[in-house]
């Protein structure tokens, strides 16, 4: 399982998606490096669960790709 955090807009408003295959998880990072690339103006995310959403490219500051099966482990390393 995969979650994609995209922080973006003026206020720095995030926004979580979650994936159940790293295939799907690669479409959404695809989508966003084409946009980046400035390919395309505007983005649009599915996630495996439902959600959707459509992201104006330049209003991203960032997003954070976390494999929650290795996250698991770090937190039990970590305490």
């Amino acid at each position: 399982m995969f979650s994609l955090a995209i922080n973006f807009g003026p206020s720095g408003v995030a926004w979580s998606f979650l994936f159940t295959k790293q295939e799907s998880l690669d479409v959404a990072l695809a989508d966003i490096a084409a946009g980046v690339a400035g390919r395309c103006a505007a983005i649009s995310i599915k996630d495996d669960f439902g959600s959707s959403a459509m992201v104006v490219v330049s209003q991203i500051h960032g997003y954070l790709v976390e494999s929650m099966e290795l996250t698991k482990g770090a937190i039990v390393f970590r305490n």
